[in-house]
């Protein structure tokens, strides 16, 4: 295991944290700072975001979904360094997973009842 306290600190919140907002900030949080992490911090990582797959809350399993889209060491060894992203529209260049989300109360569509959220707001409503 990884010697860095902010790291480990971490993955134990990812897996333990009793408040699932805790859980998604630090799915959230592997997500973004995956390039910052060694070779052996990386596999850690990613083997905690995968158990968090397995997470009650659907929140927590989104975040931890949206994180792991991002651990591609692997194939990113593949790639060309003149790979671009094309697409008709600025929605193309959107993750799938954020296009799928509310833009108001960020809950996935496939989540949301019939009735909508609770948000006066919402357009699910």
């Amino acid at each position: 295991m990884s010697q860095d306290p902010e790291f480990a600190g971490l993955l134990q919140t990812l897996l333990h944290a009793p408040k699932s907002s805790d859980r998604m900030q630090a799915a959230r949080a592997l997500g973004q700072h995956v390039n910052q992490l060694n070779d052996e911090e990386y596999v850690e990582a990613r083997n905690a975001l995968n158990t968090a797959l397995r997470d009650a809350d659907p929140m927590v399993l989104m975040e931890a979904m949206q994180a792991l889209t991002r651990y591609d060491r692997q194939i990113r060894s593949i790639r060309t360094e003149y790979e671009e992203v094309y697409g008709d529209s600025a929605e193309d260049m959107i993750h799938p997973i954020e296009r799928a989300a509310c833009a108001v109360c960020g809950r996935p569509e496939a989540l949301i009842s019939k009735g909508g959220c609770d948000r006066e707001d919402c357009p699910y409503r």
